[in-house]
């Protein structure tokens, strides 16, 4: 299945935002979408925690009546949304409030926070935002105006919070006010130690930087500037992982997508546009438009010291700009929306589901737990060997247009680590991640003079099986088929379940180096 449209028919965009998409802690999914026909700001809301379909919600209430745009949001521990975003009003934009009770699916009441930002802005995209909520659900914030300085026009990028439950109400300078420096594209996090820490780009030095706040209440920051040679105009992203060390990636000057380790730079090799950050524990996740204007991601393991698969992940093919993660993945879904790239755009969303695939809205996975064996009592080891001998193991996996059918290897090769994750029969499991239609995981092992085995396969898929059934096979040498071995049609998603079968005879099955070749799969869409 496709992404899931969040609006149709209309002007939207997300465009000037940090980012605009969250989940409750009931996993259902909201968007926020800034509509340029009405210039309202909007809410829509999935219809279950895999959705099929966007409603918007309480639009009598929404913040609208002016011209406003350029929505950021985040969301508490309590269920409420948290959004800034920007009034135009001429010679006084107006940097705005507005709270959504997902609870009672309610807008609050707006409110200004900052009544003046500055010279005349000319348009809304002068202007941008982004939230961020800290460990006391209070939200922070940054923004960039257009202000004057040294007899100038320019970008200011400033700092504002809610502790005490009222706004600073006149902006901490980050950085362009002073200097009379561009500053702008700020994106907004907070550190383990409970401090705002803010990503923009220092447009006239072609700076990448990072502003660290002197206290959760910041009333300074201290700058570091991690890339002389950003590209002009490009935006930044910021996230914070589970070991409390700050990421921050910009676009440089030949367009390739960089990411910082705090300040050490970490390439991601690839070529992109609008980078976004997220992180899932300590694993990273950069999502970006790529030249051919599909949404891509790449992964790191290693503190961006090295990103896979291949360097990126294709999960949107089309013309598409403007993706945006969600600052925080839940325990196994990691959200995102995009903008088609028409002259009048709509929002779609998709989620991408950590340690086990791609959302059943894309392309669910498959992910293996037990490998096959012919007995207890053979041991399975870390990797397989230069040739097939008692215990050797080749596994590979893969996701295909069309079912493959010849055993051949897949187009992924398990690595020493996903042998010993399959390895146990525990809840360590290797995902299969991809855009289908059919997700494999293949297995061969060695079975030397044994006639007969016993394979058994757990594991969970995203996608129930009861929607799409989940198979296991072996590969009949003689005939050159898949044979079927076991099926599951009944389970939930995300459930563990075992495919099993009795070989009672390997004649078939077991080639001249005595090795047999098994296969999961499901087809997902």
């Amino acid at each position: 299945m496709a992404a899931i449209a969040v609006t149709s028919a209309n002007d939207n965009y997300t465009t000037n935002a940090d980012r605009v998409c969250v989940r409750t802690s009931a996993e259902i999914p909201y968007v926020v979408v800034w509509n340029r026909i009405t210039n309202d700001i909007e809410i829509y809301k999935g219809n279950s925690s895999t959705p099929s379909s966007f409603t918007e919600q309480d639009t009598a209430n929404n913040p609208s009546a002016s011209v406003f745009g350029c929505s950021s949001a985040a969301i508490d521990s309590t269920g409420v949304i948290h959004i800034v975003y920007m009034s135009y009003i001429s010679d006084s934009d107006d940097l705005m409030y507005v709270t959504y009770a997902t609870a009672t699916d309610q807008w609050g009441t707006p409110a200004t926070i900052n009544g003046d930002l500055g010279v005349e802005s000319v348009t809304l995209r002068n202007l941008y935002t982004s939230i961020a909520i800290d460990s006391n659900d209070i939200p922070h914030v940054a923004y960039t105006g257009w202000e004057a300085s040294a007899g100038t026009n320019g970008f200011v990028t400033r700092y504002e919070n809610r502790i005490g439950g009222a706004w600073i109400g006149t902006g901490v300078e980050v950085e362009g006010q002073t200097d009379n420096k561009d500053c702008r594209f700020p994106s907004i996090a907070i550190n383990a130690s409970d401090i705002p820490v803010i990503a923009y780009l220092n447009d006239d030095d072609d700076d990448l930087a990072r502003a660290t706040g002197n206290d959760n209440d910041a009333t300074s920051f201290t700058l570091v500037d991690l890339d002389a040679s950003a590209q002009s105009a490009s935006t930044t992203s910021i996230c914070v992982d589970s070991d409390g060390t700050v990421y921050v990636a910009g676009v440089d000057s030949d367009a390739t997508v960089i990411v910082y380790n705090d300040t050490t730079q970490r390439d991601t090799g690839v070529v992109g546009s609008h980078p976004s950050l997220v992180a899932n524990g300590t694993d990273i996740y950069v999502f970006y438009e790529d030249t051919n204007n599909d949404i891509t991601y790449s992964k790191s393991v290693d503190g961006g010291a090295n990103w896979s698969p291949n360097g990126t992940t294709i999960l949107q093919t089309g013309t598409y700009n403007t993706v945006s993660t969600n600052y925080k993945s839940s325990a196994t879904k990691l959200d995102y929306v995009f903008a088609d790239e028409t002259a009048s755009p709509d929002i779609q969303w998709d989620t991408l589901v950590i340690g086990g695939g791609v959302s059943a809205s894309v392309s669910p996975s498959v992910s293996s737990s037990v490998s096959p064996s012919v007995s207890v009592s053979l041991s399975p080891s870390v990797s397989p060997s230069s040739s097939p001998s008692v215990g050797w193991e080749g596994y590979t996996r893969g996701s295909y247009e069309t079912l493959p059918t010849n055993n051949n290897d897949l187009e992924t090769a398990y690595i020493a680590q996903d042998y010993l994750d399959v390895d146990d029969d525990d809840t360590v499991r290797v995902a299969q991640i991809g855009t289908g239609p059919y997700l494999l995981h293949e297995f061969k092992d060695y079975m030397g003079t044994n006639t007969s085995c016993t394979l058994t396969w757990n594991g969970q898929s995203t996608l129930a099986p009861s929607s799409a059934t989940v198979y296991l096979q072996i590969y009949n040498k003689n005939s050159g088929d898949w044979d079927a071995v076991d099926s599951e049609d009944g389970v939930a998603a995300n459930t563990d379940f075992n495919l099993t079968g009795n070989i009672a005879d390997l004649s078939d099955y077991k080639q001249t180096d005595t090795t047999i070749c098994c296969r999961v799969y499901q087809q997902v869409n």
